[in-house]
């Protein structure tokens, strides 16, 4: 029975478990491995963040001028222009912001080519503003327009398509509207700088517009793959997170549809607010827009509007909101935290050793509703912590590894590997203690069988009258009729043998009986002597109570033995009487044995003695052993010895009980250099008392 593996085992899984999911951590997030787990966790950030109420300040500073179907028709209803509608009108509405004192506005539209055909309002010669020139002047007069580059559908990778260049020129610089979803086609991450070949450093729309109003220096920003690192006109520094792959986590906080904010206007209505403020009805510009940043985009749920996709709050999410939950994050400084390696590491750890504990120590049935509660639990703070701190714990492989395959690995394990640790117990413990106490010892297999020292109580018993009843010569004439012959001396012996042992083992398999009833485990048979032990191996603060009741009953029932056996030998006798008479060989009368027991309490060594291939015994040894020997070698006949340790124990537990001992004095014992004293308790009193108790109870 492999002890140190047995006890070794739940650490070497836990350790094995901890290498095995560092692992897989490293190939998901590392190598983009494990597919199953990154779209279960992806799937789950989605879910926590569908949780979420926005924040009280979210979409304060930032807010999104759409275009959709309902503003179209009216603008095809009032100035006659379908969408894309002509660039005055651009100017017209980009006028009007900079008028209520937007702090910059990013134009999720874009304008890659020029429109010379087209024409301003009431501009009716060929030398008059064209309608792109009226949207270059509106540009140049803002000052804090940016304008959006898309992917360049001429060449491959991430390459962007810059507006056309009298656009750009007049604008304060452009904005990469880039972006890649994830291998489930869900958009959560963009990259905040594209270097392009021929366009050069391009920032992401939401990132350069939201730095323009914050006046951020982009051009000494630090891109590194956790963090970017950007100073402002007042020497301050401010960061943004990243993913560890150089891209940001888009923070989906802000639904984009025109009823999810009241922050947000239509393309129609700013129109309307430039109508009415330089036709003079409306008194001096709104203020609706005033200290935000603006992003102008499309709601449209139709071509050629539409520009939606799958995002962690919808199916069908407008992409326009991608740079403005970017822009209002920076305005906030409310960004989404992703936890490098080592946090990570130390979440899926804990989280598994918690797990291991628990599945180690508790019940399979506690220990499975325990790890759904952990799982739960942990579960319910990585909602609170991306809510609340914006942190995006993993939730996918630590519930899926830390919890679930620990769980299961270490149930496996003691389901069937401790299952043949049992069988081995029951074989070992199963003569030498109580049913009782052996179904006590399978249902705690996790107590130490390593050799310990502790305070234990021991029992020796040793049958008086064996050797005597061995050497008695009326043995021999057991089954002989009168006048014949006893047998050859050796087959006589061997009767005489028999004869003894079957007499010794009723009186000794009576003591066995009746001490492990008291919870006892047996030591071992030392010939027509009886060790045993309580406290071991498992603990009980009343082991020596337990000892000194035992050992009286052991003497009450070994006196009603023979009181028994006295009056059957009466009968014997009678009968032999009858059976001589009549030729018959007599019966042999039965002998009457006596006990002396000796108990002895203290610190002991208990353990297995034998090599783990081949065990023993599980024994108890150690100087407190050899005093309870000893005592017992000095009860003599029908007595019960302890020592002044014992009687202190049973003291504190049953008074009366201790009561019932008297000293008889301080003897010399072999290997012992000082007298010990000696108390001999007394089981006729308490024999009497009991039969007293009993009598007043009736």
């Amino acid at each position: 029975m492999n002890f140190r593996l047995l006890r070794l085992a739940p650490f070497l899984i836990t350790l094995v478990m901890g290498v095995l999911l560092l692992l897989l951590d490293w190939l998901m997030n590392e190598k983009g491995g494990l597919e199953f787990i990154q779209r279960f966790e992806l799937a789950s950030y989605d879910w926590r963040m569908r949780q979420m109420d926005p924040p009280a300040d979210a979409g304060r500073q930032a807010g999104v001028l759409h275009v959709d179907e309902r503003g179209t028709e009216r603008l095809k209803q009032t100035l006659k222009v379908n969408w894309p509608v002509p660039r005055w009108i651009h100017g017209v509405i980009l006028d009007e912001l900079t008028a209520q004192g937007a702090l910059a506005v990013g134009y999720d539209i874009f304008f890659t080519r020029m429109r010379p055909e087209d024409k301003a309002p009431a501009m009716s010669t060929a030398a008059a503003p064209s309608s792109d020139e009226v949207f270059i002047q509106a540009l140049r007069r803002s000052g804090r327009t940016v304008l959006g580059a898309p992917m360049d559908p001429s060449r491959s990778g991430d390459n962007v398509l810059l507006p056309a260049a009298p656009f750009a020129q007049a604008a304060a610089t452009a904005g990469h509207a880039l972006g890649k979803a994830d291998p489930d086609g869900v958009l959560r991450r963009v990259l905040p700088l594209v270097e392009d070949a021929s366009a050069g450093r391009v920032w992401q729309l939401g990132i350069q517009t939201a730095a323009l109003a914050l006046g951020l220096d982009l051009n000494r920003a630090q891109l590194t793959p956790w963090r970017l690192t950007v100073p402002d006109a007042q020497g301050r520094t401010h960061y943004i997170p990243l993913d560890g792959h150089g891209r940001l986590v888009i923070p989906w906080r802000l639904s984009a549809t025109p009823a999810a904010s009241a922050r947000n206007r239509s393309f129609f209505d700013v129109l309307g607010d430039s109508q009415r403020r330089r036709s003079g009805q409306g008194g001096g510009p709104s203020s609706f827009w005033q200290d935000r940043v603006v992003i102008v985009g499309s709601f449209g749920a139709n071509p050629p509007l539409a520009d939606a996709g799958p995002t962690p709050l919808g199916a069908r999410t407008p992409y326009c909101a991608t740079h403005w939950n970017i822009a209002d994050a920076m305005m906030r400084g409310a960004f989404i935290h992703v936890p490098g390696p080592a946090t990570r590491a130390g979440v899926t750890l804990a989280l598994m050793l918690a797990v291991s504990v628990l599945s180690w120590k508790l019940r399979a049935l506690w220990a499975t509703a325990a790890a759904v509660l952990l799982s739960a639990a942990y579960a319910a703070c990585c909602v609170w912590l991306l809510h609340a701190r914006g942190l995006w714990l993993p939730l996918a492989l630590p519930l899926l590894g830390a919890t679930s395959i620990t769980h299961v690995t270490m149930t496996f394990f003691r389901l069937v590997i401790e299952k043949g640790h049992k069988r081995r117990l029951r074989s070992v413990f199963q003569q030498i203690v109580s049913p009782r106490l052996l179904e006590m010892i399978l249902d705690q297999p996790h107590v130490s069988w390593a050799p310990r020292q502790k305070a234990m109580t021991v029992f020796f018993a040793d049958i008086r009258g064996f050797t005597a009843l061995t050497d008695d010569s009326r043995l021999d004439r057991i089954g002989l009729t009168p006048g014949q012959e006893p047998p050859d001396p050796a087959q006589s012996q061997a009767l005489r043998d028999r004869h003894a042992l079957d007499t010794v083992n009723l009186y000794l398999g009576l003591v066995v009986d009746t001490i492990k009833k008291h919870g006892a485990t047996l030591d071992k048979y030392m010939g027509d002597c009886v060790m045993a032990f309580w406290g071991a191996p498992l603990d009980d603060r009343h082991h020596a109570l337990k000892a000194v009741r035992a050992a009286v009953e052991v003497q009450r029932r070994i006196h009603d033995l023979n009181e028994r056996r006295r009056m059957e030998n009466e009968s014997i006798e009678q009968e032999n009487r009858t059976r001589m008479a009549d030729g018959q060989p007599p019966l042999p009368p039965h002998a009457l044995l006596t006990l002396g027991t000796g108990i002895n309490t203290g610190l002991m060594t208990a353990g297995f003695m034998g090599s783990e291939a081949h065990l023993s015994n599980y024994t108890v040894f150690g100087r407190e052993v050899n005093l309870a020997a000893r005592l017992e070698s000095l009860s003599g006949s029908s007595r019960i010895l302890i020592s002044q340790a014992t009687l202190d124990a049973v003291s504190a537990d049953d008074p009366a009980l201790a009561a019932s001992a008297r000293g008889i004095g301080a003897h010399p014992m072999k290997g012992i250099q000082q007298p010990v004293p000696v108390y001999e308790v007394s089981w006729q009193e308490t024999r009497k008392n009991n039969n007293e108790a009993q009598a007043g109870a009736l």
